[in-house]
């Protein structure tokens, strides 16, 4: 099996483990991160562990202030050949030649005080499906990454890490 067809899968297992699974539940903010109690508490990079699958993406701040988050390591990002593998399944064609390691998998995240939460989109780069995200701390400090179709979905946690 080649490199391309490894990562693919990995990444269409973490995405469709999102995207597809069921769950329910809700999560509580964490009250020992007073930062997390703010918009901006979420930017910062994380350490996503899903069935095998692993990443590292970071979440930042856009002009316009909604948030996004940008993979910048993935376990499995090289081909046999030692070439990055590339978004070739994006349905924008203008992004397909874009590094994995360079991919945007969440943006147009807003935060709701109300709720403690940021909502957005989510893209899985194996699928080249793009869903609705919503993203909130947990009790334990970690965020919860819930994608959702129709509101049928998955959430995963993911662990926050230091700056790299």
């Amino acid at each position: 099996e080649n490199f391309i067809t490894f990562f693919m899968k990995r990444i269409i297992t973490l995405a469709l483990g999102i995207v597809m699974g069921l769950s329910a539940g809700t999560f509580t903010l964490s009250a020992q991160e007073s930062r997390n109690n703010t918009a901006d508490g979420i930017i910062g990079n994380y350490f996503i562990d899903y069935n095998g699958e692993q990443s590292k993406v970071r979440c930042y701040k856009e002009a316009d202030g909604t948030y996004s988050f940008l993979n910048y390591w993935s376990k499995n990002m090289y081909d046999e050949n030692g070439n990055i593998y590339l978004d070739t399944k994006n349905p924008d064609k203008a992004l397909r030649n874009k590094p994995c390691n360079e991919m945007i998998i969440m943006w147009n995240l807003k935060y709701n005080p109300e709720k403690k939460n940021w909502k957005g989109k989510i893209y899985d780069p194996t699928s080249g499906i793009r869903v609705d995200a919503t993203v909130q701390f947990t009790k334990d400090g970690m965020i919860a990454v819930r994608g959702s179709v129709m509101g049928i979905g998955k959430t995963v946690k993911w662990k926050p890490i230091a700056a790299e």
